[in-house]
């Protein structure tokens, strides 16, 4: 019985077995976004055949998770553990049916009131394709009409690419983004270094990582000595062991 009890303090929201259609996992994500101080920092698609349960987060996790941190289930499609984020397979099909079908009305309607909808639609969308050029597009709009700022954007970015470091079309929106970052921060040099960060993690999820080395190099030229003595990056990594490991 006892547990039991530590089970229900651990894990709360778990979900019906049937997961809900598109529009309740797409809420589900915004649920799991809304109310944050903190960006989430670990991104995973985590395998699975139907809803997860709080039985099966329990063996996902692991050894990599502490046992005072709790878990949210939510629709059995999405996992918040601390600042790790995680979605289920099995909703990919039913999540990307219904945005694909609502991005286009809303991306069309001039009315400034669905702006925000936009940007839940492609930030979901994106948690599962990195690669759909026309999402990213859409945000690059948002952004000049400065419905976005643009270091939430690069939050963003570190969230998407913590699952999809290679993917050409992350790092193409990237380096628009750090190029507008540019001209309107005045602490240019830190930026700069938080960049370079940026590109190690990259290298040390893949170390032959084509677009990470090329954004490297963009950057570096702009720094101080100090950031082209980093950009040897002598000391790459292999990164830990996290949770999304463990889903095999």
């Amino acid at each position: 019985e006892g547990g039991g009890e530590e089970e229900g303090e651990r894990v709360r929201g778990a979900a019906a077995t049937d997961g809900g259609d598109g529009r309740d996992i797409f809420e589900a994500i915004n649920e799991a976004f809304e109310g944050r101080e903190a960006s989430f920092v670990e991104l995973d698609l985590v395998h699975s055949d139907g809803p997860m349960e709080a039985e099966m987060l329990e063996q996902l996790c692991g050894s990599s998770c502490s046992s005072d941190e709790t878990f949210t289930i939510r629709k059995g499609a999405v996992v918040v553990i601390g600042d790790r984020l995680a979605i289920g397979q099995w909703c990919i099909p039913r999540l990307l049916r219904f945005v694909k079908q609502n991005l286009n009305d809303w991306a069309t309607c001039q009315d400034s009131s669905n702006v925000k909808q936009l940007i839940h639609l492609t930030r979901a969308l994106l948690l599962i394709v990195a690669d759909h050029a026309t999402a990213w597009n859409h945000r690059k709009r948002m952004i000049r009409g400065k419905h976005i700022e643009l270091l939430h954007e690069i939050d963003f970015i570190n969230l998407v690419q913590t699952k999809f470091p290679k993917s050409q079309e992350v790092w193409s929106h990237r380096k628009w983004v750090v190029a507008n970052m540019l001209k309107s921060t005045d602490d240019v040099e830190d930026f700069l270094e938080k960049e370079i960060q940026a590109t190690a993690r990259a290298a040390t999820l893949y170390p032959k990582n084509y677009y990470a080395w090329t954004h490297r190099n963009l950057i570096v030229p702009q720094g101080t000595g100090s950031l082209l003595e980093c950009s040897q990056c002598p000391n790459v990594k292999r990164r830990p062991k996290t949770f999304a490991d463990s889903a095999g």
